[in-house]
């Protein structure tokens, strides 16, 4: 959305009074300060944000104006009578104005000033109301024809926005709960562009489109994946074989379990047409279901389903939920017999997959984590992975290799050697280089601890050192919590113009130019908010490849796969740029390492 600004236009005037005697050779005496300063402000919407000085004062021969921001740290000198004018970004700024007499007497004035953005009127493009924030009309739960009722909207925090919850799913109808709005007018074969914010209180997906209202109702319906992260959804569609006057942008939710939140829906001509039936709606998308637990055991189950496994055991501590069992009487010969899975997964057979996790013991110990199949021949990628007392994030590169379908599982198998097994933050997408093979340790790809493969104390267990607030040299600000070290922070003066005003970096790394590396960290806060995370240079022009993070009140891990695109050398850096907003910043494990497929660069 486009912003409005405020336009500011500041009176200031300055009472500076300049006495001398009537004898010229008698030694002149500056007067006191004035005794009262009058300071007249006005806001208006006409122009952006602005702000117009003009300072008077008896006896001033000339005035100096600081305007407060960086762009003018060198005062603006005026004569009396003149004006001097200042655009701004959005924040909070001082203005000072001193005036200055004959003989050098000065008085200065200060003015406190807050640029704030209002938010322009959505622009939905063809769609009427596509912010509903004028209600549910002319959105429908389904379609004219068949009496589809208003559809449900909710307000919260000032925001209004679709919502409902999928409690009974039928795969076979998704259309049975649907959002529409009808009556546009699309020409055949043209495309057009659909941008959407979506969200759900649980990983699960949609159908987004757009086609006919009645009839055969011809459509180019695209899959989409939705997480608990809000996301704005970008789908680039194609009126193959329909058009006219009475289409619909449509909505189909029933396929799954679960809420589905919408908001912020526009179609506009244009894009490539590259979105068709099928695919997942271009979404970085994530292949299994409650991968933090949050939501209890489902789908999760201690084995496979084949041989009746029960739900995988859980539990809660300190707010986290997370998979946890102990292993008393190993078997190597037989490591799956202490197992936790998920089924049910549709992967390609030959294509590369990223499988991150956290996971911890009470001791030294390993476990085999990997991808395959639920039956039959149960031909699998297994990798050993090496865990500690200490919880670590770790990444495997995966490759389906002489399997696939529709009944693929991702599985951790502990039963080689004895003590616990916690599992936590499980994340499976498609990507990656497939480096890790049937027999590796996993270790080339471990991170956490400080073992990393580019990061030095990523988990930040050994204190600040090596990060720094910024570019250093002041130690980044840690806090310990129920044993756990982690940055934290709180940004009460949000500066969105100057985001890097609040920053945790670590320099010194080596990035390659033109080369693809995966960031991954844990991040949470008090409020939602958003930070800015990448790599990038140390100086120079500090060229980076860094992209917006949505994060929340729970702690989610995150993964972000970037290009060092025309930049790199050996003292280049991590960066976490936090001022864009207000709120807390909490960020751990952090790590990065080379490989995935640069997807998020910007």
């Amino acid at each position: 959305m486009k912003n409005f600004k405020h336009f500011l236009l500041l009176f200031i005037t300055l009472a500076l009074v300049i006495s001398c005697s009537d004898d010229d050779d008698a030694t002149s005496t500056p007067p006191p300060p004035p005794s009262s300063v009058e300071a007249n402000v006005t806001f208006s919407m006409d122009n952006p944000a602005m702000v117009s000085v003009t300072p008077t004062a008896t006896a001033a021969t000339s005035f100096e104006v600081l305007f407060g921001d960086v762009a003018n740290e060198v005062p603006t000198v005026l004569s009396p009578g003149a004006t001097a004018t200042n655009i701004y970004e959005e924040g909070s700024f001082i203005i000072s104005v001193t005036a200055i007499g004959v003989d050098n007497q000065q008085t200065t004035v200060t003015e406190d000033v807050v640029i704030s953005l209002g938010d322009e009127p959505f622009d939905g493009g063809l769609l009427i109301n596509g912010d509903f924030e004028a209600g549910a009309e002319p959105w429908n739960a389904g379609v004219e024809e068949f009496d589809a009722d208003p559809a449900p909207v909710v307000t919260e925090n000032g925001n209004t926005f679709y919502s409902v919850s999928v409690d009974s799913p039928d795969a076979n109808q998704p259309f049975l709960v649907n959002l529409s709005q009808q009556g546009l007018t699309v020409v055949e074969g043209t495309n057009y562009i659909l941008t959407f914010d979506a969200w759900s209180d649980t990983n699960r997906a949609i159908i987004a489109g757009i086609g006919e209202s009645s009839g055969s109702f011809n459509s180019v319906p695209v899959d989409v994946n939705l997480t608990t992260e809000m996301q704005t959804i970008t789908l680039n569609l194609t009126a193959d074989g329909f058009g006219g006057d009475d289409i619909r942008v449509l909505f189909d939710s029933n396929g799954e379990a679960g809420s589905v939140n919408i908001d912020n829906v526009s179609l506009f001509e244009g894009g490539d047409g590259s979105d068709t039936p099928g695919n997942d709606g271009g979404t970085s998308t994530e292949i299994l279901i409650n991968g933090d637990f949050e939501a209890g055991a489902e789908p999760w189950n201690a084995g496979v389903e084949e041989f009746d496994a029960a739900p995988a055991p859980v539990v809660t501590e300190n707010g986290n939920t997370f998979y946890s069992v102990n292993v008393e009487n190993p078997d190597p010969g037989q490591p799956f017999l202490v197992n936790l899975s998920q089924q049910g997964l549709t992967l390609v057979a030959g294509t590369n997959y990223i499988l991150s996790f956290d996971a911890w013991s009470d001791q030294d110990r390993s476990i085999i984590a990997g991808i395959g199949e639920s039956s039959g021949g149960f031909a699998s990628v297994p990798v050993n992975v090496d865990l500690t007392a200490s919880m670590q994030r770790f990444m495997l590169n995966l490759t389906a290799d002489g399997f696939g379908g529709d009944d693929i599982r991702v599985f951790f198998d502990s039963n080689g050697e004895a003590g616990m097994v916690n599992i936590d933050n499980v994340s499976l997408v498609e990507g990656g280089d497939g480096s890790d093979t049937p027999g590796d340790d996993g270790g080339d790809d471990m991170m956490g601890g400080t073992d990393t493969i580019m990061l030095i104390n990523g988990d930040f267990e050994a204190g600040a050192e090596p990060w720094t607030v910024g570019l250093g040299p002041d130690a980044a600000p840690i806090v310990t919590e129920n044993g756990n070290t982690f940055y934290s922070v709180n940004v009460d003066t949000a500066t969105p113009d100057q985001v890097f005003l609040v920053n945790l970096s670590q320099i010194g790394l080596t990035i390659v130019p033109d080369t693809n590396y995966i960031l991954t960290f844990d991040a949470w806060s008090n409020v939602n908010r958003s930070i800015v995370a990448g790599i990038g240079l140390s100086g120079g022009d500090f060229a980076n490849s860094s992209v917006p993070v949505d994060i929340t009140t729970t702690v989610e891990t995150y993964t972000l796969q970037l290009t060092s695109v025309g930049f790199g050398d050996n003292n280049s850096r991590v960066l976490f740029d936090l001022a864009g907003e207000v709120g807390m910043v909490n960020i751990d494990n952090v790590t990065i390492v080379e490989g995935g497929d640069g997807s998020d660069t910007p």
